[in-house]
């Protein structure tokens, strides 16, 4: 019986533009980085979730909660933290919080079952928080803290649109708030970036459906 292939957007996101002889050994680097970057700010995610569900009130304890979780991140020489959490989250405090109208739900703990279908295979990973703009619309946000190549930001924001569309939402429903430079963006999904995931995702399931 053949099994479901099962694949993280991270991860695939990482491969679109990888060569295609290397994934095999890119695949445990690439998902190695993934548990240790969404561990790294998972800290301030859930600072800002709490924020927006009490329409900024309780500020100083939401943030000594979260200062208080991010000394037990793991980390590598050379990074902080206590001041990278502190910091993506006083950026979208500052210029991101003001463009939302209204706080609707959490998705970081949203379960997914065995993913979105999508060609061949099933992807897991949503936006981070669901809300609306001032104008009533909604907004699937994707909070972004990392220095990510564009390349690679591309692919898992077109990915994430696989998800978004899984709601019955175009992709301009996605909100990537960078919160280094606190822009606040809309994604429209791009035909050429969906035929290179679509290619991306045939040769995953090539790979992972060999033995079956």
């Amino acid at each position: 019986m053949k099994t479901r292939t099962v694949v993280h957007i991270y991860t695939l996101s990482r491969l679109v533009h990888a060569p295609a002889g290397a994934w095999e050994r890119k695949i445990e680097e690439i998902e190695q980085g993934r548990e240790k970057a969404y561990a790294y700010y998972q800290p301030m995610r859930e600072a800002v979730i709490a924020y927006c569900a009490a329409k900024g009130k309780g500020r100083d304890k939401i943030v000594s909660r979260m200062l208080a979780e991010a000394r037990s991140r793991p980390h590598g020489r050379g990074q902080n933290p206590e001041r990278d959490n502190l910091a993506a989250f006083e950026t979208f405090e500052v210029k991101c919080y003001p463009k939302i109208g209204s706080f609707v739900r959490s998705l970081l703990r949203m379960p997914q079952g065995a993913g979105v279908r999508f060609g061949d295979i099933f992807l897991q990973g949503a936006p981070h928080l669901h809300v609306t703009d001032k104008e009533g619309q909604d907004r699937y946000v994707f909070l972004h803290p990392s220095n990510w190549t564009e390349d690679d930001l591309k692919a898992y924001l077109e990915l994430l649109s696989v998800t978004v569309e899984s709601f019955g939402e175009p992709s301009s429903s996605i909100w990537h708030m960078n919160l280094r430079s606190g822009l606040v963006s809309k994604y429209r999904s791009s035909k050429r970036v969906r035929r290179r995931c679509v290619d991306a995702a045939r040769h995953y399931a090539r790979i992972f459906s060999a033995g079956d």
